[in-house]
This record gives structure tokens, sequence and C-alpha cells, in this order.
């Protein structure tokens, strides 16, 4: 645990956050289509789980930098497990973004968004 971050686990990632959003969104098909996952919307499916969040990847230089691109390599519509001690299940990134703008390569901030998929 390091200070003023909360941890979660998404695939063999470790993920230390500064906040977490999760809300309930309407349950859907997912379909991906080259690089883009389409949801199609069925009545009667179980709600999904959306997760917002934003966090910081920090270590040395070289282990940060290199933090950075598997958590990058990850962002591929692949389904992972997920867990943060009140939601367990199977997730897909949607949306993974690095601001950069600022010049310490110790640190990278970072937002991602997923979704629950619980599909076969």
């Amino acid at each position: 645990m390091v200070n003023g971050y909360s941890t979660t686990k998404y695939g063999d990632n470790e993920l230390y956050l500064t906040n977490l959003t999760r809300r309930k969104v309407a349950g859907s098909i997912k379909q991906k289509v080259g690089f883009n996952l389409v949801k199609h919307k069925v009545p009667g499916i179980t709600d999904d789980w959306e997760i917002t969040a934003n966090g910081m990847i920090f270590d040395t230089s070289t282990a940060a930098t290199t933090a950075r691109r598997l958590f990058e390599e990850d962002f591929d519509l692949k389904k992972r497990h997920y867990t943060d001690g009140l939601i367990t299940g199977s997730f897909i990134m949607t949306s993974l973004s690095f601001p950069d703008n600022q010049n310490n390569p110790m640190h990278f901030l970072y937002s991602l968004k997923m979704i629950e998929y619980n599909q076969p």
C-alpha cells in the first residue's frame, strides 16, 4: 500500500488510484469490431459495471517506463480479471490516457475507463 493511494488489480497490473467511480449502466452484448468495442443494448440483460479511475504509475525511471509500456499493452480489448474489494469480475479497458505534461520519467499520471464483460 502506498500512502494516499488505494490499490486495485487489473490483469497482472496493480493499479495505484487517486479516485475511482463505479456506476451501473444498461447491460449490453459487446462485439469487437477492429479496435472498437460496440455495445448492443438488449432488454432484460443484467446491468454492467462501468469503472472510471485516475491514478499514477511510479517507480525508478526504468521501472516506471516499463510498467507504463506493459499497462499500455493491456489496452487491447481483451477481458482481464479485475478486483477492487467491492467488485470482482471480467472487464475490458475501453480508454486509457496519459496527460504527459510532466517531465518526470519516475511517475506517469493516467485515466482509464473499463466496462464489465460478462460474456463467454
